[in-house]
C-alpha cells in the first residue's frame, strides 16, 4: 500500500468534471494507505466545495486547498502576460510542487478531464531518476520545429505529470521554468505544455529531463485512430508493441477533444463517452446538465473532408489547416 498525492487545478465551471475524476480516483484506489488531494481552485462555489468535502470524507481521505492568488499576483508583479490577456491558469501546473503543505517526494498532477479507471499506486512505487514523467503525445513535426525542439524528441502531453520532487529541486527545474516565463516575450498556443516540452524534452533519452510513462497512464486517443494520426503528424510516438494492448490496459482516460467534442457536451459522439457517463452517474455530480456542444463549422468541414477524401489527399489539407491554426493562434496571442 502506498501514499498517493495528487493535485488538480480548476475553476467552478469545471468543478463537476474535476469532482467526477476525483470520485473515480477514490473508488479505484481504496487500497492506498493514504490519499492526499490538493485542489488549486478558482472561486469554487460553496455547493461544489461541500459536495467535494463530503465525497472525500466518505473515503476517509484528505483534501488540501492551494491558494493560487499569491502565485497569480507574483506573475503579475513580474510582468508576465496573462494567457489571451485573461488568465494565468495555463501556466500554473509547474508551480504545484512548490505549493504542497507537506513534505512529499512525488506529486501527480491530473487534468480535470480524466477518469482514473484503475489503481495508480504503481506511479508512487516505480523507480524514478528524472525530474518529471509524462505520456508522449502525437505532435506535428512542423510544430516542434517552431518550438525549437529536436525532430526526434518526444513531445509530451501535459494532462498527467508525475513530479519527482527531490530531482525537480536538485536540477533547479522550477527556477528555469520561472525564468523562461519572466524573460520570454512569446506566448504559446498550448501554454505550459509547450514550455515544459521545449525546456525539458531532448531527443537523447539519457539527457532528456522528462521520463516517458506508459500510454496507459494517459490514454487520450482511441487505438484505431493512433496510426493515422502518427502518419498525419510525422510524429515520434510509442511502438506498435507498446500500443497493442492499450484498450484493455488503460488506467487513466483523458478526454481530449474528438471531432471538436467533449463527452459532457450535448449530442457528442466522443469515443470515451460511455466511460465518462459511467462514473458521472455514480458521482455526487450525476445531475449536472450537459454543456452546449460548441463544435465549430471549421471542424464540421474537416470531418466531411476526412469522410469523402482518400487519405493521400486529406493529409496535406489537414497539415496546411493545422499550420494555419497554430500561426493564427500565436499571432493573436502575441499582438
Amino acid at each position: 500500500m502506498s501514499e498517493i498525492n495528487v493535485v488538480y487545478i480548476c475553476n467552478d465551471a469545471y468543478m463537476p468534471m474535476t469532482g467526477i475524476s476525483i470520485y473515480s480516483l477514490l473508488e479505484n484506489n481504496k487500497k492506498a494507505s493514504e490519499i492526499h488531494i490538493y485542489l488549486a481552485g478558482d472561486n469554487i462555489s460553496s455547493q461544489n466545495s461541500e459536495k467535494l468535502m463530503k465525497l472525500i470524507n466518505c473515503y476517509n481521505r484528505q483534501l488540501h486547498y492551494i491558494d493560487i492568488s499569491n502565485i497569480c499576483k507574483k506573475m503579475d508583479e513580474s510582468g508576465i502576460k496573462k494567457y489571451k490577456g485573461k488568465t494565468y491558469s495555463p501556466y500554473l501546473k509547474n508551480f504545484m510542487a512548490n505549493e504542497v503543505n507537506r513534505k512529499v517526494n512525488r506529486l501527480l498532477y491530473i487534468d480535470s478531464d480524466t477518469i482514473i479507471d484503475n489503481s495508480i499506486e504503481a506511479l508512487f512505487t516505480m523507480e524514478l531518476d528524472k525530474p518529471i514523467y509524462m505520456v508522449a503525445d502525437i505532435m506535428w513535426d512542423f510544430r516542434k520545429r517552431v518550438l525549437g525542439m529536436e525532430k526526434d524528441a518526444f513531445y509530451y502531453n501535459g494532462g498527467i505529470i508525475l513530479y519527482n520532487i527531490p530531482e525537480w529541486e536538485e536540477r533547479n527545474c522550477f527556477n528555469r521554468y520561472w525564468d523562461f516565463l519572466c524573460n520570454s516575450p512569446h506566448q504559446f498556443t498550448l501554454g505550459d505544455q509547450d514550455i515544459t516540452n521545449l525546456l525539458f524534452s531532448k531527443a537523447d533519452i539519457s539527457n532528456s529531463e522528462i521520463g516517458t510513462l506508459p500510454l496507459k497512464f494517459n490514454y487520450f486517443l482511441k487505438k484505431q485512430f493512433i496510426d493515422s494520426s502518427i502518419k498525419e503528424a510525422h510524429s515520434v510516438f510509442y511502438t506498435q508493441k507498446e500500443i497493442e494492448n492499450i484498450e484493455t490496459d488503460a488506467i487513466i482516460y483523458h478526454f481530449s477533444k474528438y471531432n471538436g467534442e467533449r463527452p459532457w457536451e450535448k449530442d457528442n459522439v466522443h469515443p470515451f463517452r460511455d466511460k465518462f457517463l459511467y462514473y458521472k452517474n455514480q458521482s455526487p455530480w450525476s445531475d449536472f446538465p450537459e454543456f452546449e456542444n460548441k463544435r465549430s463549422k471549421i471542424m464540421d468541414i474537416q470531418i466531411k473532408l476526412k469522410n469523402i477524401l482518400p487519405e493521400y489527399a486529406y493529409i496535406p489539407i489537414l497539415r496546411t489547416a493545422q499550420k494555419w491554426y497554430f500561426f493564427k493562434s500565436e499571432r493573436q496571442l502575441n499582438k
